[in-house]
């Protein structure tokens, strides 16, 4: 397969080191660097682009949130936010809590 017959993943990053895969791919001959969006007017470009403007629309809103509530805002609460880590790991120690109580009545 050719390099230029290839789909490549895309990433949301705020920086390099901090690239989070979005599961979604673009030919890189019909993507537009300068807009950071897929080119042309079909279909698949502007299903790509919706999810993609979806997407900044959600990180924007989790950053003003993390924001109002006087939290750190930085590129790994974002993600955490946006994949649901943050809500797994609280589930997690309330699990762990509610093991120890029991453990401490026994």
């Amino acid at each position: 397969m050719n390099r230029r017959d290839a789909r490549l993943p895309l990433y949301h990053c705020r920086r390099a080191a901090d690239r989070t895969g979005n599961g979604q791919e673009c030919d890189p001959a019909k993507w537009d660097s300068k807009t950071g969006r897929a080119a042309g007017s079909k279909a698949e470009a502007r299903t790509l682009n919706a999810y993609l403007d979806s997407t900044q629309n959600k990180i924007y809103e989790l950053q003003r949130q993390l924001g109002d509530a006087g939290e750190t805002v930085t590129v790994e609460t974002i993600r955490n936010k946006f994949t649901g880590k943050d809500e797994k790991a609280e589930r997690w120690l309330r699990s762990l809590k509610t093991i120890m109580k029991r453990w401490k009545t026994w």
